[in-house]
């Protein structure tokens, strides 16, 4: 059986991510901000 790797781990006060999530939650947060810098050019925010 394999075991699978979590994620995001928790060890000793500090978060730890696989570079597949780095990669996920970094792009997530450059389309939200690429958003907002829209919103905010159209005058919506």
């Amino acid at each position: 059986m394999e075991k699978k790797k979590k994620s995001i781990c928790y060890h000793e006060g500090r978060i730890y991510f696989t570079k597949a999530a780095e990669r996920k939650v970094f792009f997530f947060l450059t389309i939200f901000m690429l958003c907002l810098g829209v919103m905010s050019f159209a005058g919506l925010f």
